[in-house]
């Protein structure tokens, strides 16, 4: 229960960092 707690967290986290760093990215596109 406590792992699988903390594995969803580890892939909501994993899915936050990615959408992070592709808005930085497209807006860094955007911005040069």
């Amino acid at each position: 229960m406590h792992t699988n707690r903390l594995r969803s967290f580890d892939g909501a986290l994993m899915l936050f960092v990615l959408a992070v760093v592709l808005a930085v990215g497209l807006g860094a596109s955007g911005l040069l």
